[in-house]
């Protein structure tokens, strides 16, 4: 049993493909600086990291680290089919929001796909890259979301103030800056040298909610968490906090409950099996 166990962590070390019984393996992109997320996969399964960054920190938790071209390379997606291939990728779950809609148009592009990448439609992706389509989508759905104006559409001095003046695009905090009067809102408008949108600020703790979801929209796992310390564009200290239960758009009865941190990859990797060259994931009531 010792050689046996020995055998295989010296395949999934070398990223050959062993044999059936093994479990699946996943792939992580944009592995970046994220040791923690790449670190808690790979205690439940082989890991495929891919970084166009050789010098990726995060890719030294996985068993496998690959690199691949930039995300605009029209190879990137190809790079990644055959990375699947190679090492019996059964999931793909991006790390960050610069690959999603990419991803969800190679998934919808293949029937059955060879990229069997957890992420929305192409269409969601596009709309929630962009945090002004997000708003805009979100009361379509008839969900809450603060009062959000474009600054070239709207009268700064008839708004209620303290706002955030935010870029449309980006993530991290970047460039996001609170205006307490349309005089600051004016010269944040100026300043950030992109597209920009003028959006409430509201009050209280600053809650960030990590959601897992399976092909179908029905999520997984949910993981509220609490920032109160950042510097820059890093959230440095979060603390994971009780919330109301979840009910997700994915089915009327489906429920997902706050979970701790790393039950998201174990909850997922014990569900992993194969259905049509997709991951078949069913919803699991997390405690």
């Amino acid at each position: 049993m010792d050689e046996l166990r020995s055998s295989r962590s010296s395949a999934a070390r070398s990223g050959r493909r062993t044999d059936a019984a093994e479990p699946t393996a996943i792939m992580l992109t944009g592995v970046g600086k994220r040791y923690d997320i790449v670190s808690c996969f790979a205690a439940h399964a082989t890991v495929v990291a891919v970084d166009p960054n050789p010098l990726a920190p995060a890719q030294y938790a996985a068993q496998v680290r690959a690199s691949a071209p930039p995300i605009a390379d029209p190879e990137y997606i190809p790079e990644l089919s055959r990375l699947c291939e190679d090492h019996g990728v059964g999931a793909v779950l991006p790390l960050t929001d610069l690959d999603i809609e990419k991803l969800a148009r190679a998934r919808e592009a293949e029937s059955p796909p060879t990229l069997p990448a957890l992420v929305p439609s192409a269409e969601v992706a596009r709309a929630t890259y962009d945090k002004y389509e997000a708003h805009l989508l979100l009361e379509r759905l008839g969900l809450p979301s603060p009062p959000t104006v474009l600054p070239d559409d709207a009268d700064l001095d008839a708004l209620d103030y303290p706002v955030m003046v935010k870029p449309r695009q980006g993530s991290g905090a970047r460039s996001i800056h609170l205006a307490h009067d349309p005089r600051q809102a004016r010269f944040f408008v100026e300043y950030v040298e992109e597209p920009t949108m003028v959006q409430r600020a509201m009050g209280g703790p600053e809650l960030s909610i990590d959601c897992l979801g399976d092909p179908d929209g029905r999520c997984l796992n949910a993981i509220p968490r609490t920032t109160f310390r950042r510097l820059g564009s890093s959230s440095n200290d979060v603390l994971r906090r009780k919330a109301p239960t979840l009910v997700t758009r994915g089915s009327f009865s489906s429920m997902a409950r706050p979970a701790p941190m790393c039950s998201a990859p174990s909850t997922m990797v014990r569900n992993l099996s194969k259905s049509n060259g997709l991951p078949s994931l069913p919803t699991r009531r997390c405690r």
